[in-house]
């Protein structure tokens, strides 16, 4: 990890655990307990924290602005072209190398009786890789006591743009 890296942890009352890191808002890693009541991990992560920085499997993390490829990296919106950092050959994959897997997101933590959260918050701005406008990104992690995980995710931007995802 380099130095900029978290890791932040939900925990819940039934043992299982989860870390979210604040590079690519990813999901570092998930223990839960097994039938014999054992703590196993139950998600494909990687051994080594360096393995995270390249990725590129994209294992766990979020994607964007746009989570696809698009074809020769360009896009047209209301008779502009747009052109994008290409990383896949001619092709743009992800979001790009500047993509929201390869960024520092902002992280807050939160709790209360049933749940706890991760929320993580970043702004894309514009011209980020090639995309119009100022994209501001909320992912909120949650995880119940009664063992239920989930992501909502918002954004928000000033200027018409592809965001998917």
């Amino acid at each position: 990890m380099s130095t900029l890296d978290s890791v932040e942890t939900l925990r819940n009352r039934n043992g299982i655990t989860v870390l979210v890191s604040n590079r690519g808002g990813a999901i570092r890693s998930v223990l839960a307990p097994d039938r014999a009541g054992r703590i196993e991990r139950i998600c494909l992560e990687y051994g080594d924290d360096r393995d995270y920085v390249d990725d590129p499997a994209y294992f766990g993390v979020l994607v964007g602005r746009v989570a696809n490829r698009i074809s020769n990296s360009r896009f047209a919106i209301d008779g502009s072209s747009y052109v994008l950092e290409a990383n896949e050959g001619v092709h743009h994959l992800h979001g790009g190398n500047t993509g929201l897997s390869r960024v520092h997101w902002k992280t807050n933590r939160g709790k209360d009786e049933a749940e706890e959260w991760i929320d993580l918050h970043h702004t894309s701005p514009d011209g980020a890789g090639g995309y119009p406008g100022n994209l501001s990104l909320h992912a909120r992690y949650r995880l119940t006591a009664m063992g239920r995980l989930s992501l909502s995710l918002s954004a928000r931007t000033d200027r018409t743009t592809p965001v998917a995802l």
